[in-house]
This record gives C-alpha cells, sequence and structure tokens, in this order.
C-alpha cells in the first residue's frame, strides 16, 4: 500500500476525465518534469556516468571524487605556433590576432559532453610567438583541439602526450650529449694525435719542413702581390731569385746533415763535403755548420713551444668545438622539432650522476667527456698546464702522456656507454611507437595561407608531380664581358633548340614558381604542373611583347652607333641591373603604397558604415518608447499587468538579438567588404607594377642600354612577377574555406571503470523507474458518416482501426521551436529518411488525391517513398510498430531514463509539435514500471487517456504491485516452512474429502449422496478452493516470481542525441520488443497474483461460512447464525420488495438524470449511486439541485422519496426484522452456560489429569487406558445385551424416556408420530444447521419405512432399555462380571492379583466418570428448563406413552393416537 499511495500521488492525473488533448499534453509535461531531473552535485550520490569525477572545471567531486585519483589520466601539451603576419594588400595582422582563438573541446566518449575544456575560448595577444598549455587530468575520450576564425591559417601546433614527449626528448637529449662528448673527445685525440706526430718527427723533416713553409709562404705572397699583372718582369725576377734561394737553401741543408758533426741530426752515411755558394765559391763550413746548429735549436724549441701550446689549448678547442656542435644540434631540433628543443632546454639539472634525465645538455656533455670518475683522471691531471709548461718534460713524455690520455678517453668513452641511460637511448628507436607522442599536428603561419584548402580557394595552383616536360636549362650570354648589350642562348638537356629550349625553361619557371603539389613535392627529376602554368603561352608571342619588339625596332640604329663609337660626347652610362631592379621595386612600392591608401579609405568609408550601423542598432536596443507606453497601459489595465510585462520582456529580448545580429551582420559584411576592395585594389597595384616594367624595359630598348634578347627576358621576368604576384594576392584576400579547423585525436589510457548506463529516476524517494514511461497511441480511420441526416454538417466519422504513418517531424516543420534549417534540405532529409533500408520496394508517385495539391498528378517522387513521406515531402513523424504482448499495434514512443532534463523536454516538444495526438486518437496508454529495493517491490502502473465518442477523455488506472525476491530473509525462509505445511495440509484436506465421498458412495450407493448435505458442498468447495490457491502459488513462485528479471535500461532508440528522426529505432525495434516482453512480463505476474488473491478472497468466504457452522456447539456462539437462520424467510421476502423498488428508483434516475449527471450515465453507475445514497452520501445532491424546469422538480420528488421509502422505512424494516430474531434466540439462550465456563472446566479437567499422571498415584488410570477399556466394554455389551435376554425369558425391555418407560413398540409410534408431525417437506429440520440453509430451497427428503422404523426402535431399546424392576447396579455388576470373564478369556490366564488391580482402577475411573455425568447432568437439567418451548411437545410425548389405549388423549394427541401439530410461532 505504501507503493501504491506514492505512485498515486507521484503520476495520477488530478482528474478523471479531461477536455482536450492539451490537458493530456500538460500533464505528460508536468510528469516527465517531475521525473526526469538532471542530478544534483552534493547529494551525497554519485550517479555515474551522468555525474562523475571532477577534471578541469567538469564533473562533481563533491560526491565523486577528483578523477586523478581514481583513473590513470593523460598529460597533454598543446603547443600552438602563429604568425598573423599578412601582406599589406589585405587585412591588417592585428585583425587576424584578434579574430582567432582556440580552445579544447570533446567530440565524443567524454563524460562531459560537448562542453569546452575551457569556459572561453583563449586568444592571441601577440602577432608572432608561441603558446605551450599543459593540461595534466584529460580523460579518456576523442577530442579536438578548436580554432576558431583563422582565416588564413595562421595557426600551426600540435597536442602531444607529455610523458611520450619527455621519454622522447631524453632520449634525443641523451643521444645528443653523447654525440658532443664524442665529438669533443675527438677533438682532442685529434690534438694529442698531432703532438705524438710532432714529437716522432725527426728534426731533418722539422727543420725541411720548416724551410719549405717560410719559403712556400714567400711565393705565395708574391704571386698574390702580382695577380693583376703576372707578367710584370720584375715580379718573375724576384720569383725566380726566391725559388733559386729555396733550391740552394735545401740543397745546403741536406748537406749538413752528413756534413756538420756537430748538429743534432748529423748522419755521416757520407762524406763530408765543402760548403759552395751559386757561383761555385767556398763558404766557411764552421759559420755554415753554425747556421744549421743554431737553426736546429731553434727549431726543437719551436717544436716544444708548439707542443706545449697545443696541450695547454686542447681542452679548450674541444670545449669551444663542444659549443658549436651543442648550438648547431640545438638549431636542428629546434628546426625539426621545436617541442623537443624547449623540453631539453628546459632540464637544468646539475646532477648526472644521480638525475641524468633531468640535467642540462651542456653538463651531460661534459660528464659524459670524461666519464664517471670520482677522482680527477689521471692522464689528464699529468696533461695539465702547470706540468706541460714546467720545461722538465722531454718529447717521449710528451708521446707517453698523450697516449695515455688518449687511452683515458677511450675508457672514458667505453664508460659513457654502458651507462643505462646511454644503452637505453642507443638501443631505443625515438621515432618508434612506443616514443611516438604526436596526437596531431598541423600546419600554419606566416605563409599559411598559401596553401590552405587550395582546392576551394584557388583550385588553378595545385599542382601533380610529373616527369613530362623535365629538362635541365642553361643560359649564356654571347658576351660575357657585356651581358647587357649581348645575346642569350639557351641549352637544353633534351638537346632542342634554343628557341624551343627558352619556352621549356620559362614553362619550368612558371610551374615551380606558381604550382603547390604538397609538402613533399617532387623530385629532382619531376615537375610541378598546375592549370595556371598549363595554359603560358610563349612570352614572344604574348600580346604585349609586340611593344617591346617595337622599342627594340626604334633602338637598333642607336645600338650600332653605340658600337661604331660615338661621333659626339657619349651619353651617360646606363643605369646598372641593380638599379634598374631597385627602380622597379620602388615604382611597385609606390604603387602600392597608393592602393593601400585608397583601400585604407575605403575601409574608412566602410568603417563609418559600419559605425552607423552599430549606432542604429545600440538605438534601437535602447529605445524604451515602446516600453514606456506599455507601462502606461499598464497601469492603466492593472488585470492584463502579467500578460503585458511576458509580451514587453519578449519584445525587448527580440530588439536585442534583432541588434546584435544587425551588429554581427555589419561586422561580417564589413570585413567580406574589405578584403574584396582589398584585392581589387591589389590587382590594380600589380597591374600598374606590370605596366611600369614593360615601360622601363621599352626605353632601355628605345636607348639602346639593352638588346632585343635581354629585353625578352626581362619581359619573361616581369610576367612571371606579375602572375606570382596575382596569386599571392588572390590568396592573400581569399579565406580559407572553413572558419573553424578541428584538430581531432584520441586519448585512450585504457582505464576500466565499470559504471552504470542508467540514469536514477524516481516515483517519490525509493521507487526506481525501470527503463522509462512507455506512452503509445490508437488511431482511428476518418470515415464519411453516410448513415446521418446531418453530413453536412460534419461528414467525417470516426471508423476502424489505423495504423498508417501520420504527423510530420518537427525538426522539418518550419515555424516549430524544434525546426532545423541546416537539415531542411532533400541530401540530410535523405540522411534521416532513407527509403532504401526500409527492406522491401518503397512506393514512389502515389496518384494525387490531395485537392489542395493541384501541380502535379502524382505525390512522392523519388527519393520521397510514400511510406516515409507525406504528400507534401515532409517525413512523418509517427510509424506504428506492434507490441503483442503489451498493448497491440500502436504508435509508441519511449521516454528513456538516460534523457536529460532538457533532452526529456525536446522528446516532449516533439511528440507536442509533431502532432502525436490529434482527431483520430482513440486511446493513448502511459506505462510505467518501478522498483522499491526497501520494500523489493516491483509496480506496473497503466493510465489510459480514453478519447470518447461524446468529446471527452476519460482517464482510468490501475497500479499494481508484486514481490517477486519470495524467499531471500530469514523471515521468508520462516515462511517458505509454513507455505510447505499448509500445502501438506491442504493435501491432507482435499483427500479427505475424497474419502468422505468414496465412504459416501459406499454406505449410500452413489457418491452424489455426500452432497446432499449443505455444509458437506461448502466443505468440499472451501478444500477444492484452498488447493487451488496453493497450486496457483506454487507454480507463480516457481514458473514466474523466481525465474523473473528485468534490465534496468533499453536502448530502444538508435540515438538518443539525434538531430531529427529521434523515435529511430535501434535495430528495427529489437530493444522495444524486449521491453514489452519484460513489461508484459510483470503485468501478467500480477495479474496473476490478482487471481491468486481473488480465489482467496471467495475462500476466505467460505471458510467463514464454516465457521459459523462449527460455532453451533455452543448455544451462546451460535446466536448469530441461529438468529440469521431464525429470519431467513422473512429476509427472502423482505429483500425481494426492497430489491424491486431500489431498481425501480435506480432506473428512474438512470432515464430522467442520466443526460446531465454523470453518476447517472448508466444504469451501473446509477445503482452504485443510489447505494451510496443510501449509505449516507448525499453529494450527488449538489448535481440534483443544478436541474432546473420539470427535471429539478423531478429530481426534488426522486431523492425526497428515495430518502424517506428506501432509507427511513426499508432499511428500518431490515433492521426490525434481524433485530427480532436475535432477541428471540438471545431469550432461549440466556441461561446457558457460557463459553468461558466450559472452557475453564476443560481445562480444569485436563489440569486434573496431568496433575494424578505426573503424582501415580495407585488409583490412577491414564486417559488413554480408560479409552480403551470403554471402547472394549462398548464392543462387549452387544453379547451382554444378548446375554441378558436369554436369561430373563419372557421379561421386555423398556427405555426409559423423560421419566416414562417405553417399550421398543411404544418408541416406533412415537418415532412414526415425530415423523408425521415433521411433515413431508422436512419442517420439523433443525432450523441451526446452516445459515445459509435459511436462503437456499430445501430438497425434498424420503421417510424412512416402517421396517427401518422398527428395526431402530428394537435397536434403541435393546442397547439402551432395562427389564422391568431391575436395579441399575445389579446390571453395572453384571456388566462388570462379564467384562471381567471377556478379559480372562483375551488375556488367557492373566493372574488373579493383576486382574483385581486393574477392576479396582476401572472401579475407581467408573467413579470419576459418573461424577463427570451427573455434572453433565445438572447442566442438562438446567437446559431443560430454560427450554419452554419444548414443554407443549414434551405433554403429548407423555400421553403417548400411557399404556391404557382408551385412556383420554393427553394434550398433542387425537383420538386416534396421531400427533397435533404444535401451535406455530406468533
Amino acid at each position: 500500500m505504501q507503493v501504491h499511495s506514492t505512485i498515486e500521488n507521484a503520476i495520477l492525473p488530478g482528474q478523471t476525465q479531461y477536455g482536450s488533448s492539451d490537458d493530456v499534453l500538460s500533464w505528460l509535461d508536468t510528469t516527465l518534469t517531475a521525473i526526469w531531473v538532471d542530478p544534483v552535485c552534493g547529494d551525497g550520490v554519485c550517479e555515474t556516468p551522468f555525474e562523475y569525477a571532477s577534471y578541469g572545471r567538469f564533473g562533481c567531486r563533491a560526491d565523486c571524487g577528483k578523477l586523478s585519483e581514481i583513473q590513470n589520466l593523460t598529460i597533454l601539451q598543446i603547443d600552438l605556433y602563429f604568425d598573423f603576419t599578412h601582406p599589406t594588400t589585405s587585412i591588417a595582422s592585428s585583425t587576424l590576432m584578434d579574430q582567432a582563438a582556440w580552445n579544447l573541446c570533446p567530440v565524443s566518449g567524454v563524460s562531459s559532453g560537448t562542453a569546452c575544456y575551457y569556459a572561453t575560448d583563449q586568444t592571441f595577444s601577440d602577432l608572432i610567438g608561441t603558446v605551450s598549455v599543459t593540461i595534466d587530468d584529460c580523460p579518456d575520450g576523442n577530442w579536438a583541439v578548436v580554432v576558431k576564425r583563422d582565416y588564413f591559417n595562421k595557426v600551426g601546433g600540435g597536442v602531444r602526450q607529455q610523458e611520450k614527449l619527455d621519454a622522447h626528448s631524453e632520449l634525443v637529449k641523451i643521444r645528443t650529449a653523447v654525440s658532443i662528448a664524442n665529438q669533443q673527445q675527438d677533438s682532442e685525440v685529434t690534438t694529442l694525435r698531432a703532438v705524438i706526430s710532432l714529437a716522432n718527427e725527426t728534426l731533418v723533416d722539422l727543420i725541411n719542413a720548416t724551410i719549405a713553409a717560410n719559403y712556400t709562404a714567400q711565393l705565395s705572397q708574391l704571386d698574390s702581390d702580382n695577380s693583376n699583372n703576372p707578367t710584370d718582369a720584375s715580379y718573375l725576377a724576384q720569383r725566380n731569385a726566391t725559388q733559386q734561394a729555396y733550391n740552394d737553401t735545401e740543397a745546403q741543408f741536406f748537406q749538413s746533415v752528413y756534413s756538420c758533426v756537430d748538429v743534432p741530426y748529423y748522419d755521416g752515411y757520407q762524406a763530408a763535403q765543402p760548403f759552395t755558394d751559386d757561383s761555385g765559391n767556398s763558404l766557411n763550413s764552421t759559420e755554415v755548420c753554425q747556421f744549421w746548429l743554431n737553426e736546429a735549436s731553434v727549431v726543437s724549441a719551436a717544436r716544444i713551444t708548439t707542443i706545449q701550446s697545443t696541450l695547454n689549448n686542447r681542452l679548450a678547442v674541444a670545449a669551444t668545438i663542444g659549443d658549436t656542435a651543442l648550438a648547431s644540434a640545438v638549431t636542428a631540433i629546434q628546426t625539426a622539432n621545436p617541442e623537443v628543443a624547449a623540453v631539453i632546454l628546459a632540464d637544468t639539472g646539475a646532477d648526472p650522476v644521480n638525475y641524468p634525465y633531468l640535467c642540462a645538455v651542456s653538463t651531460l656533455a661534459d660528464y659524459y667527456v670524461e666519464g664517471p670518475y670520482t677522482l680527477p683522471p689521471v692522464a689528464r691531471s699529468a696533461l695539465a698546464n702547470n706540468f706541460v709548461s714546467s720545461g722538465n718534460l722531454t718529447l717521449p713524455d710528451y708521446m707517453n702522456r698523450s697516449q695515455a690520455r688518449i687511452a683515458e678517453l677511450n675508457t672514458s668513452r667505453a664508460t659513457v656507454q654502458a651507462l643505462p641511460e646511454v644503452v637505453v637511448a642507443n638501443n631505443e628507436d625515438p621515432t618508434s611507437a612506443q616514443y611516438s607522442y604526436n596526437y596531431v599536428t598541423w600546419s600554419g603561419g606566416a605563409e599559411g595561407y598559401q596553401t590552405c584548402d587550395l582546392p576551394d580557394r584557388a583550385p588553378s595552383y595545385v599542382g601533380t608531380c610529373t616527369t613530362t616536360g623535365y629538362t635541365t636549362c642553361t643560359a649564356t650570354p654571347s658576351d660575357p664581358s657585356d651581358t647587357a648589350l649581348s645575346d642569350i642562348t639557351y641549352t637544353c638537356s633534351d638537346g632542342s633548340s634554343s628557341a624551343t629550349c627558352a619556352a621549356e625553361c620559362d614553362q619550368l619557371d612558371w610551374c615551380s614558381t606558381l604550382c603547390f603539389c604538397g609538402p613533399a613535392n617532387c623530385t629532382s627529376t619531376q615537375v610541378c604542373s598546375c592549370a595556371a602554368c598549363a595554359s603560358l603561352t610563349v612570352a614572344t608571342s604574348d600580346k604585349d611583347y609586340a611593344s617591346i619588339q617595337a622599342a627594340a625596332s626604334s633602338g637598333s640604329g642607336r645600338r650600332r652607333n653605340l658600337l661604331q663609337g660615338p661621333a659626339s660626347p657619349p651619353p651617360p652610362p646606363p643605369p646598372s641591373q641593380e638599379e634598374q631592379t631597385l627602380e622597379q621595386i620602388l615604382a611597385a612600392v609606390t604603387a602600392l603604397q597608393t592602393g593601400q591608401t585608397t583601400l585604407q579609405s575605403d575601409i574608412d568609408a566602410l568603417q563609418a558604415q559600419v559605425n552607423a550601423a552599430n549606432a542604429a542598432a545600440t538605438a534601437n536596443a535602447q529605445d524604451t518608447s515602446l516600453q514606456a507606453l506599455i507601462t502606461a497601459g499598464r497601469a492603466d489595465i492593472a488585470t492584463g499587468q502579467t500578460t503585458v510585462e511576458t509580451l514587453l520582456n519578449k519584445i525587448i529580448g527580440e530588439q536585442n538579438t534583432a541588434a546584435a545580429a544587425e551588429a554581427a551582420a555589419a561586422s561580417a559584411l564589413a570585413a567580406i567588404e574589405s578584403l574584396t576592395s582589398e584585392q581589387k585594389a591589389a590587382a590594380e597595384s600589380i597591374a600598374n607594377a606590370y605596366t611600369a616594367s614593360l615601360q622601363q624595359i621599352e626605353v632601355a630598348l628605345q636607348s639602346g642600354t639593352i638588346s632585343l634578347s635581354v629585353g625578352t627576358e626581362l619581359f619573361k621576368a616581369a610576367r612571371l612577377n606579375q602572375a606570382e604576384s596575382s596569386k599571392d594576392a588572390t590568396l592573400a584576400n581569399t579565406p580559407c574555406t572553413q572558419n573553424t579547423d578541428d584538430y581531432t585525436f584520441t586519448v585512450a589510457n585504457y582505464n576500466d571503470s565499470t559504471i552504470t548506463s542508467a540514469r536514477e529516476r524516481y516515483l517519490g524517494l525509493t521507487n526506481r523507474v525501470i527503463g522509462g514511461m512507455l506512452l503509445q497511441t490508437t488511431r482511428t480511420t476518418p470515415v464519411n458518416c453516410t448513415d446521418s441526416r446531418f453530413s453536412d454538417i460534419e461528414s467525417l466519422c470516426k471508423g476502424g482501426p489505423d495504423l498508417s504513418a501520420y504527423g510530420v517531424d518537427p525538426v522539418f516543420k518550419s515555424g516549430t521551436d524544434l525546426y532545423n534549417n541546416d537539415l531542411d534540405d532533400e541530401a540530410d532529409t535523405v540522411s534521416f529518411y532513407n527509403c532504401t533500408t526500409l527492406g522491401y520496394d518503397a512506393t514512389y508517385n502515389v496518384p494525387n488525391t490531395d485537392t489542395s495539391l493541384t501541380t502535379s498528378a502524382t505525390t512522392n517522387p523519388e527519393p520521397y517513398c510514400a511510406e516515409l513521406y507525406n504528400a507534401r515531402e515532409l517525413p512523418y513523424g509517427f510509424f506504428s510498430f506492434d507490441l503483442p504482448q503489451l498493448f497491440g499495434e500502436g504508435f509508441p514512443v519511449f521516454f528513456d531514463i538516460n534523457l536529460s532534463a532538457d533532452e526529456v523536454q525536446t522528446f516532449y516538444e516533439y511528440v507536442e509539435e509533431g502532432l502525436y495526438y490529434d482527431s483520430n486518437t482513440r486511446l493513448s496508454q502511459a506505462q510505467f514500471v518501478t522498483y522499491n529495493p526497501e520494500l523489493q517491490i516491483f509496480s506496473s502502473s497503466i493510465i489510459s487517456f480514453d478519447f470518447t465518442d461524446g468529446g471527452s477523455i476519460l482517464v482510468t488506472y490501475s497500479i499494481h504491485t508484486v514481490r517477486v525476491e519470495l524467499y531471500e530473509s530469514p523471515g521468508d525462509y520462516i515462511r517458505l516452512v509454513l507455505e510447505i505445511i499448509l500445502t501438506i495440509w491442504v493435501a491432507i484436506q482435499i483427500l479427505s474429502e475424497f474419502w468422505a465421498i468414496i465412504q459416501a458412495r459406499r454406505q449410500q450407493g452413489s457418491a452424489l449422496a455426500y452432497f446432499k448435505s449443505a455444509w458437506n458442498i461448502v466443505d468440499f468447495l472451501s478444500t477444492a478452493l484452498l488447493f487451488a490457491c496453493v497450486i496457483v502459488w506454487w507454480d507463480f513462485a516457481l514458473r514466474d516470481a523466481l525465474p523473473f528479471d528485468i534490465n534496468l535500461r533499453y536502448d530502444v532508440y538508435a540515438d538518443l542525441q539525434a538531430e531529427a528522426a529521434f523515435l529511430r529505432l535501434n535495430q528495427n525495434g529489437v530493444f522495444l520488443l524486449q521491453l514489452q516482453a519484460a513489461f508484459a512480463k510483470l503485468q501478467y505476474l500480477v495479474n496473476k497474483l490478482a487471481w491468486y488473491y481473488a480465489l482467496n478472497g471467495i475462500n476466505i468466504l467460505l471458510l467463514i461460512g464454516r465457521v459459523l457452522k462449527r460455532m453451533d456447539f455452543q448455544p451462546r456462539l451460535g446466536v448469530v447464525t441461529r438468529s440469521l437462520a431464525l429470519a431467513g424467510p422473512d429476509l427472502i421476502h423482505f429483500c425481494l420488495v426492497c430489491g424491486m423498488v431500489f431498481v425501480g428508483y435506480a432506473m428512474m434516475a438512470h432515464l430522467i438524470f442520466g443526460n446531465t449527471i454523470q453518476q447517472f450515465s448508466t444504469f451501473g453507475t446509477a445503482v452504485n449511486t443510489c447505494f451510496a445514497i443510501l449509505l449516507g452520501d448525499i453529494s450527488v445532491n449538489d448535481d440534483l439541485n443544478q436541474l432546473q424546469g420539470l427535471q429539478g422538480v423531478a429530481a426534488t420528488l426522486f431523492f425526497w422519496s428515495f430518502e424517506l421509502l428506501v432509507f427511513m422505512v426499508l432499511l428500518n424494516f431490515l433492521l426490525a426484522i434481524i433485530v427480532d430474531a436475535f432477541s428471540e434466540v438471545k431469550e432461549n439462550t440466556h441461561e446457558t452456560t457460557g463459553l468461558h465456563t466450559e472452557v475453564g472446566q476443560m481445562v480444569r479437567e485436563k489440569w486434573r489429569s496431568m496433575l494424578a499422571s505426573c503424582c501415580h498415584g495407585s488409583d490412577y488410570v491414564p486417559d488413554k487406558r480408560l479409552g480403551q477399556l470403554l471402547q472394549q466394554w462398548g464392543g462387549d455389551e452387544e453379547e451382554g445385551v444378548a446375554l441378558a435376554d436369554k436369561e430373563a425369558g419372557d421379561k421386555e425391555r423398556r427405555l426409559r424416556v423423560l421419566g416414562e418407560d417405553l417399550t421398543a413398540e411404544e418408541l416406533k409410534e412415537v418415532l412414526q408420530a415425530c415423523l408425521r408431525d415433521a411433515g413431508p417437506s422436512g419442517q420439523a429440520e433443525d432450523k441451526s444447521r446452516s445459515l445459509i440453509g435459511c436462503f437456499r430451497p430445501r430438497r425434498q427428503s424420503k421417510l424412512a419405512s416402517e421396517e427401518e422404523l422398527e428395526k431402530a426402535a428394537q435397536y434403541v431399546v435393546a442397547r439402551f432399555g432395562a427389564f422391568d424392576n431391575e436395579d441399575v447396579s445389579d446390571e453395572e455388576e453384571e456388566g462388570a462380571e462379564e467384562l471381567e470373564g471377556k478379559n480372562k478369556k483375551a488375556k488367557g490366564g492373566m493372574n488373579d492379583a493383576l486382574l483385581e488391580k486393574e477392576r479396582d482402577q476401572l472401579a475407581n475411573a467408573l467413579e470419576r466418570l459418573a461424577d463427570v455425568q451427573r455434572e453433565l447432568a445438572d447442566g442438562q437439567r438446567s437446559l431443560m428448563t430454560g427450554q419452554r418451548q419444548l414443554q407443549e411437545q414434551q405433554q403429548r410425548l407423555v400421553s403417548m406413552m400411557s399404556p391404557a389405549a382408551t385412556a383420554p388423549p393427553r394434550q398433542g394427541l387425537t383420538a386416534d393416537g396421531s400427533i397435533v401439530a404444535p401451535p406455530t410461532r406468533p
């Protein structure tokens, strides 16, 4: 009942009758709003996945905690490189910067939905720079970096996984540090090897090399000084003299080797010879030897100095090489991977031993040079400056120490290669997938506009790589000394002529300049060809080339004069090519400045228009005149205040919206017009620059400054510059196609988090909604009202069921809130409603039956099939679907529990605006299924809206609850045991009933004899119903309840966030069928349990009857049943009279008031209403009082006559009949013993028995043993009677009845008289037998025959009678003796002592039994005293027992001995 009442309050409509479908929609809106409530953060319940752990600005930390605490999250690094510089002939760079913005937004699979990571878009503050952002709590899902309004692709960048980026950077840093260390070591090793080589060099070779170096330097200097005049005689003489001196000196040196004994390099391998000069004159050998001795000392000292200097500077040189290598490596990394360089340069650690990955790369390189030594290296220390420069070292010392240092460096290198981080860096590939850190990258920058969306913006510049037309070109002037006046000759690798080769080269220049073949570009043997260069004509065929030729012709004579020599003072020298180029550039700049000035003027004018538009929009937004008027009107019309305020707010909102839209439109228009004007200005500037270039060429040709060939080349260059400038201007003023660029990527850490996919929706506080709300509607087909004479008023009536699609998808219906203009085209519409997916042949070109469509004879052309679209090519909104186990065929709409509050309102708007309810709606049903975990109860609620023919909507409902978790708790198991016991007991009862039927058949020859008693029928029906209830219960429990299962949610629809076609079923309705099967199964359980309860209710009524029957054993408990039995005939007659009066009033009320008052609209409701009035509910009297005219008079008469006759008279008659019968029965039973007295006596006797059993007295006989002895005594009584009859001889037995002794013959006569007195209908039957018997006809009972009466009388007298003058004690003694004899015979020799003991015990028991009999006799006498109504019958019986046949008749007997019937009860 708790669940039932909660659901009633939650979902039941407030009325039982509605007037229109708007009321149904209002109920639907209210119900959906109350149930579909989004979770509130902070309520202590984490409703996943709709509430989720917090990250960024999302999630509910109060309920779900932080996402980083429960999942392994990805750390993202977003790098943006931007350069907003742009050609001055287009939009200003600052404008591009101000408009651009970016954000990180989810695409799918993210808990936060589609909301971006940052609440507001991030903007740029510099024209050129980088932005690097780290996001350390990015959850798994599909994401995108959204760059907005980057019209010219000025922003490039990438998204990286920071962990992999750091790992990749670490590898690169280690490799770079090792490489730098190796270069430094190689530099030092090279230096050391040079020192070793210098130390190993002989003094002869060293002096010879010195001589050669000196003279070679002198000769080189002479050649350099006389390079401009290499034939000068003095130069040649000086050079020859120097060369001769070099030869003489070298010869003298070699002679000193074997002629000068004192020199350190002396080698006497040859006999000494005298020294001579060039003329053959002898020289002083001592002086010569002394010279070479001095020279050897100088060279030796120089060698030592060189070695010392080299060794002392080797580390500085190596460090310089390392610094240069580091700078080069960092530059290369920054160029290729700036993000890696940023990570490397950010590391500034100084502990390479413990934290190598955190060290600066320079620190790491220095560490790797020497290796992980705890002490300074020995060899390096031996080559310290103080040792090297001390002068104490010999050449072998330098050599040995250098070799030791080289070995030490090799050892250091090997040690470094064995370091863990170096091993990893050498073995791992930074470019492998393990270190692939880029999620997504994209290009952009200052020149990004040149290539972005090129196929859409300028397809003529999109090129393809081809080998066709590839050649190599060489241009050769005829006179290299005068290139301005020489002719240019072209040579191509394909061997073509000069003219053809010139055209080919021109084509190659155009293609390489204008065409774009992608980032990879073409190979060295391919040409990037595009439409812009393919359409190029030969320069000499250009229309502008004619002026070049004319200028060359007019200047040819002047050129000849120049070649022949001037006859007059020569003209000023022509400007050089650099000057000409400078003049062209200045001219172009001037033209561009002029265009820029014009463009700025246009921009200023356009800005003025925009400002004027903004001012107008602001004025419109600030216009409060309408508000003032409305406010004044509101003061005058107070009753319309709320409505006017609503309209005012709406109008102001529309004004603000219009102003904002106008401002946005003006801004967009200004930008577009600005680009257009800029492009026009740029084109004009380029044309002017091209014209100026042609004029300059013509002037140069006319003046004879350049040749025609050179002029042709300049014309080609001008033409190419014009084409390149046009391309640049076009692309600079044509925005990229996409205003928003989404660079998508996927973050997947494969977090294993189990969440429920169903939202929590509740009816009340604890009844959770399962699945959602299932709404279904059935419709009727409109047909012509042919059987009405008034069909001209309304020609359409409701016909049979209609299953054809109807309504319109409001997304495609203009004027609705759901209308989406972006989808209202053929491609998008067909993508949602595709006729090719029907699974059968769609129907097209249907004959037009709509008179409002006169444009075509057919409707529904392809692709608008008739199954999905109406005649106006709009998709239907609702389609039929069969739910065979629940509602049958109809139009279902399912409100999924996973819909958010906004989404369920969208579905409601779909139902409302799609016209789900219309004039053909017949029945609408809404079903909820809930589960209460506290009570473990399921509920199934169905609310029906019946669209009646009368125009109203009748609201009915059914709410049922059922518990399927039957045996879960300990209490349930106790109930299970009791149920099993009850089942066994019921089985025994049904078997006993069948056994009684079998016994009746055996004894009376027919099984139907058992059913002659009404109470037997009641017992049999009650037991049978009990058995049926048990069968139904176990079938419900074992086959239905225990196996029952239901899912919390079903994916009924394909997409809950669909843009259109909201009701498109998932997998063709498989999940909807599963839902209806689960709902139908629960409804089946509810219905089955209802049948079980109904059977139990009927059985309880029968059990009440059986209980009332059992109460007859006690006079006071049977008062009710005897009262009803006594009043039965009168009640039957009263019910006949009262029923006719009551039904008459009900019929009268239905006929008179049925058309005006709902309570009397049908005969059944009229009966119920009259009965309610009888019980005191007179609320209908208010409706009766509202009636006017004759109906009002009839209403008054009806109400008052009904109250007086039925309520006051007949109802009191009923009470009088029952009270009279009760009084009579009560009077006859007021002196009887009460139930409490009898129970007290029974308890007292039982206590005495138990007490005696415990005390074990010698005279105590157990009750069981006493019963056995009495049974034996009763079984032997017939033998004793027979023996007594034999001994009595002629003595006749008599039976004492009410103080009179009757013989068997006299008893027979009494019985006959009683039967005659009872009559053939059995009226003398005990009226207290049955309460039901008072209300059912009695069947005729067959009277006993005379023979049967004689046998019965003889048996009674023989069994209970006694002989004349026989003492009772003698009979008892004789019976005791006979019993003793039989016991002796049965026991077969039992000893006398035992028999004596048993006889004494039996005697004591008989005495106690006699006491009980005396008490019963006293009670019987009291009862007989109270039954005075039987006195007359007793007197008649006494008169019948008189032995004198001629005696006067006793009271109650006739003269012939027949019994006179007693007087009837007044």
